[in-house]
């Protein structure tokens, strides 16, 4: 089923990817190709991922929400992705989409609300670098899709001071603006979410950085269901290839 699937997504779907790419100076690019899957969809607990370029096969397995698959191999060319509620096989996915992979690339394939009904992928160009030590690195996406605008502070834990660092300004839904990674020195941190320009917090998260890794923070879920499963959250991702 998933090969007739596949032809579908080739004759449909071709030229509608939303591809996002912010390439830093001293990017470190990965030995192959590689791929990974995140599920920031609270409507859906757990995704199975499908690959492939000819015949897509099964990729990423039971990818809960506010996870991340590990990297896999691809091959540089046209690669069509599906995901299905996970342990479900059939000809109506939760997104089909194709996207041209090119050589020598990190690529994350994330699944995202876009309603309470609508459900899209949003892929990015994971430009890594080579990390010390002592730091690591941080992008954030806002992809909640009934929040405002947000900011996004940074402070350390052992003195904690949110009037000062912003880690990320003004960001709306879906803003693929801030894939540019930023440092901090590893250690543990709390980050907090406020409604753009206001002292209104939305979130907060206990982090701990670790030495040389990336991260991706995000929002997603919605503020329209608070107290539940699918209500509005920020959380951390640690992807590295």
């Amino acid at each position: 089923m998933k090969q007739v699937l596949f032809i579908v997504v080739v004759c449909v779907l071709a030229g509608t990817i939303l591809t996002s790419c912010s390439k830093n100076a001293s990017y470190t690019p990965p030995p192959d190709t590689k791929v990974s899957f995140a599920n920031l969809s609270a409507r859906h607990p757990s995704l199975d991922f499908y690959g492939g370029t000819a015949q897509i096969v099964k990729v990423a397995s039971a990818i809960n929400y506010q996870s991340v698959s590990g990297f896999t191999t691809a091959a540089a060319t046209l690669y069509g992705v599906v995901a299905d509620t996970a342990g479900q096989s059939d000809n109506n996915p939760v997104i089909a989409q194709l996207t041209t992979l090119g050589g020598g690339t990190a690529n994350t394939v994330i699944v995202v609300d876009t309603s309470l009904q609508a459900t899209r992928a949003v892929i990015t160009t994971d430009f890594f670098t080579t990390v010390s030590a002592d730091s690591a690195r941080i992008r954030c996406f806002h992809f909640s899709p009934d929040a405002p605008k947000l900011d996004f502070y940074i402070s350390s834990v052992t003195t904690p001071d949110f009037t000062r660092d912003f880690l990320f300004r003004q960001n709306s839904n879906e803003n693929v603006a801030s894939l540019a990674f930023k440092y901090y020195l590893k250690g543990d941190y709390v980050i907090i979410a406020r409604e753009a320009g206001t002292s209104n917090e939305v979130a907060r998260l206990p982090v701990s950085l670790a030495g040389t890794k990336h991260y991706t923070l995000y929002s997603s879920g919605f503020l329209s269901k608070a107290g539940t499963a699918e209500g509005f959250k920020i959380g951390l991702l640690l992807q590295d290839f």
